[in-house]
């Protein structure tokens, strides 16, 4: 299966962005939301319908798709320049 090796070098592509940007847990890097959607993709049944209500009960069930608080002081890239 695809996704467990895409899921182990995406761990060191994240880790080397992360230490390049100086920024830990950075909300641009996405890759582990991306293999999480292959791997829920291959065992959903054929058809963009199955594809769709796949994708809509991911997208807004996983935790990191919430919007932070008011108070939230999220570290960006941008605002460290």
């Amino acid at each position: 299966m695809l996704c467990v090796p895409l899921f182990f070098i995406g761990i060191w592509i994240c880790n080397e962005t992360e230490r390049d940007l100086g920024v830990h847990d950075y909300g641009g890097i996405v890759w582990d939301e991306i293999v999480a959607m292959m791997l829920v993709l291959a065992f959903t049944p054929d058809g963009w319908l199955w594809w769709l209500a796949a994708f809509l009960l991911f997208r807004f069930s996983t935790p990191s798709n919430r919007r932070p608080s008011a108070g939230s002081t999220a570290a960006s890239p941008a605002a460290s320049a």
